[in-house]
């Protein structure tokens, strides 16, 4: 299997830990070595988990969507992002184009039935707390309501989606998970395109 390897640190203290470059680099050695993965590249980003915008890690997708490689492994699922939401994302994206997400420290490989396993276990987490986020969403209107907030529709986007965006950004979730979210439950925006994280940056 042709595997791009990314890595990927944010400080020098974690460059100094086990998360540190030569440690997931070791791993990832090791992994090819032993399951006969023809490693297309290494890409490292030197950069936050906290989303998806690193240059490294887009680039790798690209070459993913293109078909230059037909997986993508990490040494810790954290590596990729530090969002559960932004995994289960980045699972959907490889499902959806045909490729696998590797992440060696939890058994993730959904190029296998078990790794595809311990990712729908992961998936289900994520769809836990867009549960929970729904549930946070109402109780937000409900509160504004008894304030006696007037809820308006600036720019035309309906009430309940500004607070749910609102809601999801106070919860850690990328303003790129968020849009992917809303495609996903067929909310329309305000002139029938795509949701624009610009858009959502000014609701937020």
């Amino acid at each position: 299997m042709n595997v791009i390897l990314y890595e990927r640190v944010s400080t020098f203290d974690q460059s100094a830990s086990g998360a540190g470059m030569e440690a997931q680099h070791a791993a990832l050695e090791a992994a090819a070595d032993s399951r006969g993965w023809t490693v297309v590249e290494v890409i490292t980003d030197v950069a936050s988990g906290k989303d998806t915008d690193r240059p490294g890690f887009q680039r790798a997708l690209g070459m993913l969507a293109r078909g230059e490689a037909e997986a993508i492994a990490a040494a810790k699922l954290d590596r990729f992002s530090r969002s559960v939401l932004d995994f289960a994302s980045l699972m959907e994206r490889s499902r959806d184009e045909g490729w696998s997400v590797i992440a060696l420290d939890l058994g993730v490989d959904t190029s296998t039935a078990t790794g595809r396993f311990m990712a729908s276990i992961i998936a289900a987490v994520a769809e836990l707390e867009r549960t929970m986020i729904g549930e946070r969403t109402k109780a937000a209107m409900a509160t504004l309501k008894a304030n006696g907030v007037h809820c308006g529709r600036p720019r035309s986007i309906p009430s309940d989606v500004m607070v749910y965006v609102r809601v999801a950004r106070a919860s850690g979730w990328t303003y790129k998970a968020i849009a992917r979210d809303l495609e996903a439950r067929q909310v329309p925006t305000v002139n029938g395109g795509p949701w624009q994280t610009s858009t959502l940056r000014r609701i937020a």
